[in-house]
């Protein structure tokens, strides 16, 4: 019996896509109806134009290995390059720091 807070839809879709789903949530010993809300919740989290991409059959490969097929590997040039940066700021501000001013004890000829 359905919850009050549940809602059931149907939907005709790709059979073989249907298939693999089964098999796949089945074989990991998970309910259908839990495989599926997971699917629902890691759709709101992808981008508008990511979803699109799915809707037409053009999902960029999660763990791709090949550069060409994912921008995983331009976003983490992009964060080694910047963490690269920081490190020589922060070493730059520290050994500024170890020599600080230079101050003469009083009563030192100038």
């Amino acid at each position: 019996m359905r919850r009050k807070n549940q809602k059931s839809f149907g939907v005709d879709i790709d059979s073989t896509l249907a298939d693999e789903f089964s098999d796949q949530y089945e074989s990991r010993g998970q309910k259908k109806f839990r495989a599926l809300e997971g699917a629902l919740r890691l759709w709101l989290t992808l981008s508008p134009r990511e979803q699109t991409d799915w809707i037409n059959g053009k999902p960029m490969p999660v763990y791709s290995g090949n550069q060409a097929d994912n921008e995983i590997f331009q976003d983490l040039a992009k964060l080694a390059d910047d963490f690269a940066a920081v490190t020589e700021k922060i070493q730059k501000n520290e050994s500024a720091r170890k020599k600080g001013p230079q101050t003469r004890k009083q009563g030192e000829p100038q």
